[in-house]
């Protein structure tokens, strides 16, 4: 797959708030730059010169991890970033200036775009239509008894715990309610009408 460039469109999220307020005499600072969409990075960063032609103050550090090992970068004020008509607010982490601006996976996910391969170009995820949707992984349900525990909701997991080691699953099955040993992946063939998370000492 080819680099995917696209232009976007930045604006002090601090100097839009006091905009609102009637508290800014001056309009509010803005930079329109080009970006790389980069799938396999995880924030919005933006190189020095574009975080100071903002204005942004360095609020945190975070540790980055890149191809050349593990990096300190500076976490900055929230930016609101528009890119082909969506728009969110997003903290910005630093990158050195002689590299290009990233879109990483938080703002795609929000803004709800994905990257199609063939057209190398940034398009609204097809699975959405043309609406930009966001997507929840937990679903509670009507009450069931299970077992004599009549306060046990059915519930979806979402896949991602099966990657958090800290956190146990213990399945119940339908049959007679006795809870399966505990567990991280769903037991083969049968429903699932509960679930208890509990921390190991």
């Amino acid at each position: 797959m080819g680099k995917v460039i696209i232009k976007i469109k930045l604006t002090n999220q601090a100097d839009l708030v006091l905009q609102d307020l009637k508290l800014l005499k001056r309009k509010p600072r803005t930079v329109e730059a080009e970006a790389l969409v980069d799938t396999g990075a995880t924030r919005l960063y933006l190189k020095p010169s574009v975080i100071q032609a903002l204005g942004l103050k360095r609020i945190d550090e975070i540790q980055s991890r890149t191809t050349n090992g593990i990096r300190q970068r500076g976490v900055f004020q929230p930016a609101r970033l528009e890119v082909l008509g969506r728009s969110g607010t997003f903290d910005v982490v630093d990158i050195d200036e002689d590299v290009p601006n990233l879109l990483g996976q938080i703002p795609l996910e929000y803004l709800d775009f994905v990257v199609d391969p063939q057209g190398r170009k940034l398009i609204p995820n097809p699975e959405h239509g043309d609406k930009q949707m966001s997507e929840e992984y937990w679903e509670r349900c009507r009450h069931r008894p299970i077992a004599g525990n009549e306060h046990h909701e059915r519930t979806k997991i979402p896949k991602y715990l099966d990657q958090v080691p800290a956190y146990r699953i213990t399945w119940f099955q339908p049959a007679d309610g006795t809870p399966a040993s505990p567990r991280h992946r769903r037991p083969p063939g049968g429903s699932i009408w509960g679930v208890s998370l509990g921390r190991f000492p």
